[in-house]
C-alpha cells in the first residue's frame, strides 16, 4: 500500500477524519459522527465485521485491541474533539 488509501479516506490530519471516503459514500454513512460511535463508519471499519470486508488497519497489520477500540469509541462519544 502506498501513502494514499484506495478508499480516499485519510487519517493524516484532524480535518480529514470526517471524510468521507469512497466506502462511506457508497454506504451513505458518515466516517465519524461526533457523539455517536455506532453511527461512525470508522468504528465499523476497525471492528471485526465491516460491511465492506476489509478490516482496518489491514494490509498485514494486526487489528486494534479491544482497549484501543474502546478509546476511539470514547473519543467519538465525547465529541471527537481535536485534543
Amino acid at each position: 500500500m502506498g501513502p494514499f488509501p484506495a478508499s480516499s479516506y485519510s487519517l493524516t490530519a484532524y480535518a480529514k477524519i470526517f471524510g468521507p471516503g469512497v466506502e462511506a459514500k457508497t454506504l451513505q454513512a458518515c466516517d465519524v459522527v461526533p457523539g455517536n460511535p455506532d453511527a461512525s463508519y470508522l468504528v465499523e471499519k476497525l471492528g471485526s465485521s465491516p460491511r465492506i470486508p476489509v478490516q482496518m488497519p489491514g494490509f498485514g497489520r494486526p487489528p486494534l485491541t479491544a482497549a484501543q477500540l474502546d478509546l476511539i469509541r470514547t473519543w467519538i462519544l465525547e465529541g471527537a474533539q481535536n485534543n
